[in-house]
């Protein structure tokens, strides 16, 4: 996709996986810089899914921050509003997210492009 081939309702589906993406690897500034284009998005899906799917991507990025609590309390509330949309594949994915939660190493988190060790 083109910088120009942006749509406000469908930004979500791609800054979703790239939130989760980028905080699974350390890299917390792209990880930021997409969670505010998926709230952004969400907020032109208020009652669905999409809502749950942020909780989800703020999940991750509270792991690769270091916010074990944080972590838990978020995948938490995501896995319950999957439930409720009805969105059981979502539900089973954050489950075991849950399960197989681990910090990220402090020698692969990164910051504006730079491994801090």
């Amino acid at each position: 996709m083109g910088q120009t081939d942006a749509c406000p309702f469908c930004d979500i589906m791609l800054a979703v996986p790239a939130v989760i993406a980028c905080a699974n690897v350390g890299d917390v500034d792209n990880a930021e810089r997409y969670l505010s284009l998926a709230k952004a998005s969400a907020a032109h899906w208020e009652g669905t899914a999409w809502e749950a799917a942020v909780l989800e991507a703020r999940a991750h990025l509270a792991k690769a921050r270091g916010e074990s609590a944080e972590f838990l309390r978020l995948i938490d509330e995501a896995a319950q509003q999957f439930r409720v949309a009805g969105q059981p594949l979502d539900v089973a994915r954050v489950e075991a997210a849950r399960r197989n939660a681990q910090p990220v190493a402090e020698s692969t988190r990164r910051t504006a492009g730079a491994t801090l060790v």
